[in-house]
């Protein structure tokens, strides 16, 4: 290589050049750095409407150690309802999305059956034994 053409690579070097791959890594880069960023905005909005939800259902904190005993009774009898009502409406949902998965499940086979097509079961395999 002719000494004109180093000492012209060594100026554009110096006035930072940047190569293909250098700005490949910096676009990669900024991307990781505004993806974090947005993350980092989604985990403090989902905490928020956490926080918010928790509010509704649940009120304000209540610290049973600046409280009576009779209050103290009277808010545990307040969760224990509460919470026997969630579990309910738990039960309730639990048991409509039962009875919808055995409605499909049997749409599902008659379909297979008004086309023609039968699942066949699978064969469990047999030993055999010496005589």
């Amino acid at each position: 290589m002719d000494p004109e053409r180093k000492e012209q690579r060594r100026k554009t070097r110096a006035k930072g050049f940047v190569t293909k791959r250098r700005r490949q890594n910096l676009k990669e880069w900024v991307t990781f750095q505004r993806q974090r960023f947005n993350f980092e905005e989604t985990r403090k909005k989902k905490m928020q409407e956490r926080d918010k939800a928790i509010k509704e259902r649940c009120g304000p904190n209540k610290s049973p150690n600046s409280m009576g005993e009779e209050e103290v009774v009277r808010l545990c009898k307040l969760y224990q309802n509460h919470v026997a009502r969630l579990e309910e409406d738990l039960y309730d949902i639990d048991y409509d999305v039962r009875f919808k998965d055995m409605k499909i499940n049997e749409l599902r086979l008659e379909l297979d059956e008004m086309r023609g097509r039968f699942v066949k079961p699978e064969l469990k395999k047999v030993r055999r034994f010496l005589r």
